[in-house]
């Protein structure tokens, strides 16, 4: 039905003779020897790590949709949506709802975000990477999964909400630093005020 593996780009590629170099420098200081030995086993440590970090997302004939080691129904799934550009670079961060599950590959900009049904389970959604968002919405449509996925929108931020705040108490902070020494001051922690001293 749909498989995909989510492969480094070319350029991630070039960290592997860049660990190699570094692994030779480094070994260099005990000779030759130790050098190709660093150079070998730093950039075969580096080429393991890309490949396990390479998911596979895939719909099985069955419906069942994996995403890396994580699997589910998609009987509990109500909505998908496909995602690049901006609208990806949103769903992975300000729009994501912190309780989502997210497998994103930073080699990898679409995603596609699918809504749960299940109100036993405290996750809302997936966001994942793909390649092929459209196709694989288009795979899910057929198995049934069709509607809107539901996003975090978040309030305003934190500068926003602090500068509102400044404003709101700049009339009370004004009152509080007037001259006027006659003016008693409770909340201050003066009971008898200025004129009692």
């Amino acid at each position: 039905m749909f498989s995909e593996r989510l492969w480094p780009t070319p350029t991630t590629w070039l960290l592997v003779p860049l660990a190699g170099a570094f692994g030779a420098a480094t070994g260099y200081v005990g000779g030759p020897a130790w050098a190709a030995v660093g150079g070998v086993v730093l950039a075969a440590v580096v080429v393991l790590l890309l490949v396990r970090s390479s998911a596979v997302v895939s719909l099985s004939q069955d419906g069942v949709l994996r995403v890396a080691r994580a699997s589910i129904d998609v009987q509990h799934l109500t909505g998908a949506v496909a995602a690049r550009g901006e609208e990806a670079q949103g769903l992975r961060g300000p729009f994501l709802d912190g309780r989502s599950h997210l497998s994103v590959r930073g080699w990898v900009d679409p995603v596609v975000a699918v809504a749960l049904g299940d109100p036993a389970d405290p996750t809302p959604s997936w966001v994942f990477s793909t390649r092929r968002p459209e196709e694989l919405v288009a795979v899910l449509a057929a198995h049934g999964v069709s509607g809107p996925v539901p996003v975090h929108r978040p309030a305003s931020s934190a500068r926003d909400e602090a500068a509102a705040l400044e404003r709101a108490a700049e009339p009370r902070l004004a009152q509080l630093r007037a001259p006027d020494s006659t003016t008693p001051h409770p909340e201050l922690g003066s009971e008898r005020g200025a004129g009692g001293r």
